[in-house]
C-alpha cells in the first residue's frame, strides 16, 4: 500500500470492473528479497519509485504453496504511468474518497467474487485483490455485526465432488470436523471479521499428528477446507489460541450445543472455487466453503 501526503495509490487491472481498484501486487523473482520485489513491482506497474517499506502483515495462502506479505511504502519520486494492458488505470485516493470497496457485512469469499468481470478468477488476480481488500478494509474501519438466522439448505454435495460445483454456489456437506495438522494456528482477520480454517473429512479416521521427522505416507484423506467465522452464534466458532488442543475447537449449533473435533456434522455454506495455477495447466482446482450454519448429523 503506497502512501503520499495522506493519500493511497491504487490501481485497476484490465480484469477488474470499472471503478474497482486494488493495491499494487506481484510475485517475488528468484534472487530477490521481499522488499526488492515490492519496489520493482510498483515501478513496473505504476511507474513510481517507493521507499521506507514497513511490514504490515502476512497471510497464509493454501491454494498455491504461497505466502502473501503486505507492506506499506512511501512515494519517493515519479508520476503514475500505466501500460494500458495489465494495469489500465491508477490514481491517488484520500481515505474519505476511496474507490469501490466490498460491503461491510460480506464474508471473505463473497468479497473475493464481487469485483471481477469474469466469474472464474485467475490465480494471480485472486491473490492480488484478496490481500488488497484486507489492507483497504483495515484502513476504512470495522463493521457492524448482525444476528443470524438459519439459511435455506444448500445443494447436497459429496465432499469429494464439491470443487466441481460452480463458484459462489450454496452447498450442503456432511462429514467429520477436523483441523489441519502441522499448523500452530490458522485464524485471521479481514476487515473486522475473524475466521478460522478447519476441514470437513469424508471418513471418520482421525488424521495422524504432524511429525516433521516422519512425513505422512499414502493417500491424503478426502476432505474440503472450511472458513469458519469466529463468534458466539450458530455456525460460528470459538477463537483459537496460538497453541491449541482438540478440545479448543468448538462450533456452535442452534441448540446451544457445540460440535467439536471429530464430530459428524452438516455444513451449509457458500463455495469459493480457485482455479489452478495457470503456469501449471495440470494443477487441480482448489476450493473452500465459507460456513453459514452447522447442525448435528
Amino acid at each position: 500500500m503506497i502512501e503520499r501526503d495522506g493519500q493511497l495509490l491504487l490501481a485497476r487491472s484490465a480484469r477488474f470492473k470499472t471503478g474497482v481498484f486494488s493495491a499494487v501486487a506481484g510475485f517475488v523473482e528468484i534472487g530477490e528479497s521481499l522488499e526488492e520485489a515490492a519496489v520493482r513491482e510498483v515501478r513496473e506497474e505504476v511507474g513510481v519509485t517507493v521507499g521506507d517499506l514497513r511490514y504490515f502483515a502476512s497471510q497464509p495462502w493454501p491454494f498455491g504453496k504461497s505466502l502473501m506479505v503486505g507492506y506499506f511504502a512511501r512515494h519517493l519520486s515519479g508520476d503514475i504511468v500505466v501500460d494500458g494492458t495489465e494495469i489500465v488505470e491508477a490514481a491517488w485516493f484520500s481515505l474519505d474518497r476511496l474507490p469501490l470497496l466490498p460491503p461491510g457485512d460480506q464474508h471473505r469469499a463473497q468479497a473475493d467474487r464481487a469485483f471481477y468481470r469474469e466469474p472464474r478468477l485467475s490465480y494471480t488476480l485472486a491473490m492480488r485483490l484478496r490481500f488488497a481488500l484486507v489492507l483497504a478494509l483495515g484502513l476504512v474501519g470495522g463493521v457492524a455485526g448482525c444476528s443470524k438466522s438459519a439459511p435455506d439448505p444448500g445443494k447436497e454435495v459429496k465432499i469429494a465432488d464439491v470443487c466441481s460445483e460452480p463458484d459462489a454456489s450454496r452447498v450442503r456437506l456432511v462429514g467429520f470436523l477436523r483441523y489441519r495438522r502441522g499448523l500452530m494456528s490458522f485464524c485471521s482477520s479481514y476487515g473486522g471479521h475473524k475466521t478460522c480454517d478447519l476441514e470437513l473429512h469424508e471418513g471418520g479416521e482421525r488424521p495422524a499428528d504432524f511429525d516433521i521427522m516422519k512425513p505422512r505416507t499414502g493417500a491424503e484423506p478426502v476432505a474440503t477446507k472450511l472458513s469458519v467465522p469466529v463468534g458466539d452464534g450458530p455456525g460460528e466458532m470459538d477463537d483459537l489460541p496460538k497453541k491449541f488442543k482438540d478440545s479448543d475447537i468448538r462450533l456452535h449449533l442452534k441448540s446451544g450445543a457445540n460440535a467439536t473435533e471429530g464430530s459428524h456434522i452438516v455444513i451449509d455454506g457458500k463455495l469459493s472455487v480457485i482455479p489452478g495455477d495457470p503456469k501449471a495447466p495440470s494443477a487441480p482446482k482448489s476450493c473452500y466453503v465459507t460456513v453459514e450454519w452447522v447442525s448435528a448429523s
